[in-house]
C-alpha cells in the first residue's frame, strides 16, 4: 500500500490499518542486520525489500515487513506482494508500547499462514 512520511497502510483481514512509520531506533536495528547479511547477499542472489508486502491468504492482505529477503525470483502475488513461500526472512521489529498483541501473536499467525519460513 502507498505510504506517506506519517502513516503506513496495510490491510488485515480484508480492512484498512494505518500505523505510524518505524520509528529511528527500529531503523536502526533493521540496518544493523542489513550490515550482517549483506556480505551474503549477491553470492546467493538475495533481494532487500523494506517497502515490498506479504500477500497473506485467503482473503487479499498484506503485511509490509520491516525487512524482507527473497531470492531474485520471488513468486509475486501482485506488484504490491510477494507469495510468503517464496520470502526468505521476514523481519518485525518490535515495537514499544501498545503493539504487542499485534506484534508477538497477530504478524507471526498471519506470516505462517503466508507460508513464509519460520524458525
Amino acid at each position: 500500500m502507498p505510504t506517506s512520511t506519517d502513516r503506513c497502510y496495510k490491510i488485515r483481514l480484508g480492512q484498512v490499518v494505518v500505523s505510524p512509520p518505524m520509528g529511528r531506533k527500529s531503523a536502526d536495528i533493521v540496518d544493523r542486520l542489513c550490515d550482517v547479511l549483506y556480505p551474503l547477499k549477491p553470492a546467493n542472489g538475495w533481494r532487500f525489500y523494506q517497502c515490498w508486502g506479504v500477500h497473506i491468504p485467503p482473503l487479499p492482505d498484506l503485511r509490509l515487513p520491516d525487512l524482507m529477503v527473497t531470492p531474485d525470483a520471488a513468486e509475486q502475488y501482485d506488484d504490491m506482494r510477494v507469495r510468503g513461500h517464496s520470502a526468505l526472512l521476514v523481519v518485525e521489529v518490535c515495537s514499544p508500547g501498545g503493539t504487542r498483541v499485534v506484534d508477538w501473536r497477530e504478524k507471526p499467525l498471519d506470516y505462517a499462514r503466508a507460508g513464509c519460513p519460520s524458525s
